[in-house]
């Protein structure tokens, strides 16, 4: 056996197991996605908790937009953690306004409860109703009737948890087009992961999460040291104690503001990689073998070019993508998610380098973050 055959093997065999393993593993049924229709009568209240360190504009512009939100029972609790900009002043004009509203100024960091985890424990002493709904200052609901899905999913099937999607703002940029493919790959897997009752992680920007579970789970799921990742360690803790299920409606996503350049954007990317470290065993193992058996297939086919087996891996290349645009075009109408579909042989590979750079930069150079 020649090696060029040998490589040819090995490319067919990485590609068909990883599209087996996202198709199958992190599989998206359509008949689990908003199809039952709940009430929130049995639901006394919901607060919405924002924390911000220095997001004075940015609150300006999203406490207009939670304060419409289509619900009766609705609190609203803003935690300023460290915040030395104007958030004091520009929340007190709303508080004069809207008792909905209260306010909470966070100047210390628990030991065990490392970064934005001690803002959001100070905002849970001022909470007292069923469900605490999580976002964050830079993020804008798509609808007024965001808060009131995300309330009837759990209604409706009676879960402590309901993850939601948060996509990003669109612009022509090219890193912009890296973070849409981005934002749907990682939304169909956690996703896809919680449908089958391997949930790892949620976002924190959109998060429903019943008070009492998040109050008896935020300090356990803790890292110390680690301050970043609250959401996913969270997520990946409670996963076995704890119902859940989703909400891709498109009225409840929350749309958040994105990198806007490539270094913000990897040192985005670190973070969560750093987080990613932490995640349950069998998680690990899962994700970690969906990243490992794409860069084994690009490392196999890119010689095959060059080889007398050029045609076999550029059939193979395209029988590739036209199954992976069928799937992913009916997963985004599911998700309600889309990104450019032209560009995904480019944005698969720059988000597997990418993903790379974050795995090199967490384990080997802690010091980049």
């Amino acid at each position: 056996m020649d090696i060029a055959f040998f490589l040819l093997l090995i490319t067919t065999l990485s590609f068909l197991l990883h599209t087996a393993l996202v198709g199958i593993v992190f599989f998206i049924p359509k008949n689990k996605l908003n199809t039952q229709t709940g009430s929130d009568e049995n639901i006394r209240s919901v607060s919405i908790l924002i924390c911000a360190r220095n997001e004075g504009q940015n609150l300006s512009k999203v406490i207009p937009g939670i304060m419409k939100q289509d619900f009766e029972k609705l609190h609203i609790v803003i935690v300023s953690h460290k915040s030395n900009d104007e958030t004091d002043l520009l929340v007190q004009s709303y508080l004069e306004n809207d008792n909905r509203i209260k306010y909470v100024k966070c100047d210390k960091e628990y030991d065990n409860l490392p970064g934005k985890r001690s803002a959001i424990w100070e905002g849970l002493q001022q909470i007292s109703s069923d469900f605490v709904l999580l976002t964050d200052a830079d993020c804008m609901p798509r609808s007024n009737n965001w808060t009131h899905l995300m309330i009837s999913r759990a209604g409706a099937t009676q879960s402590d948890v309901v993850l939601g999607i948060s996509p990003y703002e669109k612009d022509a940029t090219l890193v912009n087009e890296l973070m849409q493919y981005e934002t749907f790959h990682t939304a169909k897997l956690y996703i896809g992961a919680a449908l089958h009752n391997l949930a790892y992680m949620g976002v924190g920007r959109n998060m429903l999460i019943k008070t009492s579970v998040l109050l008896e789970n935020i300090k356990q799921s803790a890292i110390p040291g680690l301050l970043s990742g609250d959401d996913d360690l969270l997520i990946s803790y409670i996963a076995p104690l704890a119902e859940m299920s989703v909400e891709s409606d498109a009225n409840a996503h929350v749309i958040s503001r994105p990198k806007k350049t490539w270094l913000e954007y990897l040192r985005q990317k670190r973070r969560h990689m750093s987080t990613a470290t932490h995640y349950r065993r069998h998680h690990r193992f899962i994700l970690g073998m969906e990243r490992a058996l794409l860069f084994v297939a690009y490392l196999s086919i890119i010689p095959l070019f060059f080889s007398s087996y050029w045609m076999w891996a550029g059939l193979l290349y395209i029988w590739r993508y036209i199954i992976l645009i069928i799937s992913y075009r009916k997963n985004g109408r599911r998700l309600n998610i889309s990104f450019n579909y032209f560009l995904l042989p480019l944005l698969e590979v720059l988000n597997l380098l990418v993903s790379f750079y974050a795995f090199v930069g967490s384990h080997f150079n802690r010091s980049w973050n």
